[in-house]
């Protein structure tokens, strides 16, 4: 006869025990499940914050936008003083002065790609998250490893099982 000790896979309050001393199980069969509440509030966490990071996805998509267009506007005006400049029309300051503001422009396009891909980074940071507490909630069943009978029960409704 071979003898086998379940525990549960999460910590947390016995909510349910469907199985008593005596009892015949099959393999997989559920035996007990432990409250799962404060991970539903986790994920509600998680959807809000994934929720905050499209609304901030979306502003930093306009921001990078809007620093496209002055980028393409100042490279438009660069170039022309560039011309102006050599027929004498235009003066080396002017170009200079196009020319760091066409810097900036790039600077600041460049600052805006880098947020949105750290936006990236922190959504799948959080859908990690996600996916770790769904995982901890599937693992809140007790199931029986292998067909057979309960021999011994060690906890009860109400219980708080540690790891």
């Amino acid at each position: 006869m071979r003898s086998v000790r379940i525990s549960a896979e999460v910590p947390g309050r016995v909510s349910t025990i469907t199985v008593d001393e005596g009892d015949t199980v099959t393999k997989d069969s559920l035996l007990a499940v432990i409250e799962t509440e404060r991970l539903g509030y986790q994920l509600d966490q998680s959807d809000a914050m994934l929720a905050e990071l499209q609304h901030q996805t979306a502003a930093s998509q306009s921001r990078r936008e809007a620093a496209r267009v002055q980028r393409e506007n100042i490279a438009r005006r660069y170039d022309r003083f560039k011309i102006l400049l050599t027929q004498q029309a235009a003066t080396q300051q002017a170009v200079d002065d196009l020319k760091a503001q066409l810097d900036a422009a790039d600077a600041e396009l460049a600052a805006a790609e880098a947020a949105l891909a750290a936006m990236r980074s922190k959504r799948a940071q959080i859908e990690a998250g996600s996916d770790v507490i769904r995982k901890q909630q599937r693992d809140a069943g007790v199931v029986a490893p292998l067909s057979g009978t309960v021999l011994q029960r060690y906890t009860e409704v109400g219980e708080f099982l540690g790891m």
